[in-house]
């Protein structure tokens, strides 16, 4: 087998594995994100459009020439081909190639600032370079975009690049280095939002530095968000511990033919807990919610709360068959955005493809049967709701897809916490966000299905 075979077949296996890395360390959901290997002076490989990195084979992976982006087989490569060989024709000496949508880093591109690393993480300048370079939006797999990229690269000088409202393109030496860069970027991130932050307000509390950002992930500037669209006031130490405690629980569920299971005891890392007296079974019938081996009528004789997660989940199984799988979700950036109740538009692409043009807030204090209803209509062309003071639904047609929907949306809720505070809230326009709305539900949301 000569070398130029043994460099491709070593290349694939490489992007194979790296695809499994970008899931496992939670850069990106589902399908969005791509990786590319250098295999020749002429040529690289990148990951396939649309199909699951948990079951990538190197087989699937795709040759393509650096010079026109022409591709070898029948399996349709990354629409972000453009950007790749535009990075290998100007950096020669980058061979590994990671496009992430990791959460940081998001939210940081919607800024539309470069950062000077020198200033604000030191010791990253030897892997990054002197700064992480803002890129201009343009649609995903766009000629505009892979113009955009090619106008920003910076050969030898910089290593990580933020995609506005897109995420992070990150280059490297090889897959190791490549992987060492998208989490000094991370923390590089981070860290410059504590440092704009700080800057802005003073540091938490109206001025009183307090020594650093709290390991909760960003709590203080979550209550800040809170407190200055809801009170217009500065946050104090003692408010972070109510601000992120939903009011009300819908819990999760899974569709079984014509009935649901609704399960009480779930978590974010396990939504659907398998556990006996963790879950109950509810049917579909034509008179309404029942309930137990023996179809019990589900009345109105137990907790209110109760009964309205209940009453939603009965009502969005039965006025969307495409959904099978709901989710209550409850982290903190998604919470303090339900506490603002504000409708929330989309600022990043992926929320655009899989969860809509923006979302709406449902108002609480109404009888179970109305807030069931409001949130079921709320839901039609969208895969989430927001419900005021009490988190999210996220909606899907699996468990997979509803866990993809939430952690998308957790990603826009903290870009427009950090849009909403550090800078401005410019969202994704109408027009943009129906195209990658419709492709995704054309194209992409049944490819891995199909395969």
């Amino acid at each position: 087998m000569n070398q130029l075979k043994l460099d491709l077949e070593k290349g694939r296996e490489t992007v194979a594995k790296a695809g499994k890395q970008l899931i496992e360390r939670g850069l990106i959901a589902r399908t969005w994100g791509n990786v590319s290997c250098r295999v020749s002076k002429s040529r690289f490989v990148i990951t396939p459009s649309g199909r699951s990195y948990q079951t990538l084979a190197p087989g699937e992976i795709v040759p393509v020439n650096i010079e026109d982006c022409s591709y070898e087989g029948n399996i349709e490569p990354s629409s972000e081909i453009g950007i790749h060989a535009e990075v290998y024709r100007k950096c020669p000496d980058v061979n590994f190639v990671i496009h992430t949508h990791q959460p940081c880093a998001s939210a940081v591109s919607v800024l539309r600032e470069n950062i000077d690393v020198g200033e604000v993480n030191p010791s990253a300048r030897e892997l990054l370079g002197d700064a992480v370079v803002s890129v201009a939006y343009g649609l995903p797999g766009s000629r505009e975009l892979k113009e955009e990229v090619a106008s920003a690269l910076k050969p030898s000088r910089v290593k990580a690049y933020l995609l506005t409202a897109h995420g992070a393109l990150c280059l490297g030496l090889d897959s190791e280095n490549a992987f060492r860069v998208t989490s000094e970027l991370e923390k590089t991130c981070r860290k410059y939002i504590e440092k704009r932050y700080r800057e802005l307000y003073g540091g938490f509390g109206g001025g009183t530095e307090t020594g650093g950002m709290l390991e909760a992930d960003l709590d203080q500037i979550r209550v800040h968000f809170i407190l200055k669209h809801k009170l217009d006031q500065d946050p104090r130490p003692e408010d972070i511990e109510s601000c992120f405690d939903p009011l009300q629980l819908f819990y999760n569920s899974l569709r079984e033919e014509n009935q649901f299971r609704l399960y009480t005891g779930g978590s974010s890392e396990n939504p659907f807990p398998e556990k006996e007296g963790r879950s109950s079974v509810f049917s579909l019938g034509e008179n309404g919610l029942t309930y137990g081996s023996k179809n019990k009528p589900f009345t109105g004789h137990i907790d209110n709360q109760y009964r309205a997660a209940v009453e939603a989940h009965g009502s969005i199984y039965r006025a969307y068959d495409e959904v099978n799988a709901i989710i209550h979700a409850v982290s903190p950036n998604i919470v303090a955005c339900s506490r603002v109740g504000r409708f929330m538009y989309p600022l990043l692409d992926d929320f655009a493809q899989i969860i809509g043009a923006g979302i709406p807030v449902v108002s609480d204090g109404q009888n179970p049967d109305k807030l069931a209803n409001k949130i079921a209509g709320r839901l039609r062309g969208k895969h989430a709701v927001l419900i005021a003071n009490s988190g999210a639904i996220c909606c899907g047609l699996s468990g997979n897809d509803v866990e993809a929907a939430v952690q998308i949306l957790d990603k826009n809720c903290k870009a427009f916490i950090v849009a909403s505070l550090l800078g401005k809230v410019v969202p994704i326009n109408k027009e943009n966000c129906a195209l990658m709305r419709n492709n995704y539900l054309k194209r992409y949301s049944r490819k891995d299905l199909l395969k």
